[in-house]
């Protein structure tokens, strides 16, 4: 590790997501917290006059210059660059009015930001919140989201999506999926995929072997098939596929008991089979702000663990917390790189 006088400057590039959500706001806040390591670079990849309008709200003055493609902010003397690849009417993007005509525009601000880290000009990418519904009624049918998308734009074939919290890792087996399409999603290529992304990202970041635990599909993990069978026809047999290999993975536990097990430390991480059962236990612990990390791209990438809280954007209230989180975890990840 190289001593912190010798470190090249972080670049991060931070998307702005949906407009007329929260996310020019907790961007400006965190600009304005002091927070942010003096080696580390923020490019904002969005709307000058959002920065603005939300500095005109909160009482801190945002001043740019330069091309629409490519402008300095000064905001507290400090100058950050922004890149504004969109085609917004800045005097129709108004806070908590959400419009799918604006969806062209957050897409391009993700293809600008991923094109600069995957060109070497940022060493990672933060994401703002978006709306997938939004998106899909901006022409984007195929549109499933952030982390499907990123999938699309760096070739990788089957990202991974990690929720971590100062005690918690979970990765999700299944994404953005309908209930009724998880199960037939449940393939043993699927789960052995998650598992190989999840144990290879431990060793390629934080080189050491993580203990991770299988969570089950039914209640009572089956119950020996009373209560469902997929836990021997298809969980089981992945766990001993897997092991063949040397990756340490236990399970399939109960997924009313698992978490718990978890935060009290039994295992480095937890793969939870679906959405809601991964997501659930991560947002209700209180004294944690959670970040999305995404495994198996080439290039670094987190997020917020939040939407675009409509109903409260340009209410001046929106919490900054996860994306600060984020920011600090990318630049975490991107150290253990030198």
């Amino acid at each position: 590790m190289t001593r912190q006088s010798e470190r090249k400057r972080i670049r991060l590039g931070i998307t702005m997501g949906d407009p007329t959500g929260i996310g020019p706001e907790i961007i400006l806040k965190v600009l304005i917290s002091d927070l942010i390591p003096s080696d580390t670079e923020l490019i904002i990849f969005g709307n000058p006059y959002l920065l603005k309008d939300q500095g005109s709200f909160l009482g801190v003055p945002v001043v740019f210059s330069g091309t629409k493609a490519q402008q300095k902010l000064l905001i507290r003397d400090i100058s950050y660059n922004l890149v504004d690849p969109t085609d917004w009417k800045d005097n129709l993007i108004l806070p908590g009015r959400p419009d799918s005509s604006l969806a062209r525009g957050i897409l391009r601000c993700i293809d600008s930001a991923v094109m600069w880290a995957l060109d070497g000009k940022l060493h990672g990418v933060v994401t703002a919140p978006l709306s997938k519904e939004i998106i899909r009624r901006g022409g984007f049918q195929g549109f499933s989201g952030h982390t499907e998308y990123l999938a699309q734009l760096t070739g990788a074939k089957r990202p991974v999506m990690m929720l971590t919290t100062d005690k918690l890792k979970v990765v999700l087996a299944t994404m953005h999926k309908p209930f009724q399409e998880i199960i037939p999603s449940l393939t043993d290529e699927l789960l052995i995929s998650t598992i190989y992304q999840t144990h290879n990202w431990f060793v390629d970041f934080f080189d050491f072997n993580p203990q991770i635990a299988l969570a089950a599909l039914n209640p009572h993990a089956g119950e020996g098939g009373t209560l469902g069978k997929e836990e021997n026809t298809l969980l089981n047999q992945v766990i001993k596929t897997v092991q063949k290999d040397g990756i340490t993975v236990d399970g399939p536990f109960p997924a009313d008991t698992i978490f718990r097990r978890a935060l009290q430390g039994e295992w480095d991480v937890v793969i939870a089979l679906y959405h809601d059962q991964g997501m659930i236990p991560i947002k209700l612990d209180p004294h944690s702000v959670a970040v999305n990390v995404t495994l198996g791209l080439p290039i670094i990438r987190t997020s917020v663990d939040h939407g675009t809280a409509f109903d409260i954007a340009g209410q001046g209230t929106a919490d900054p917390a996860s994306l600060l989180k984020a920011i600090q975890y990318a630049r975490k990840l991107i150290l253990t790189r030198e």
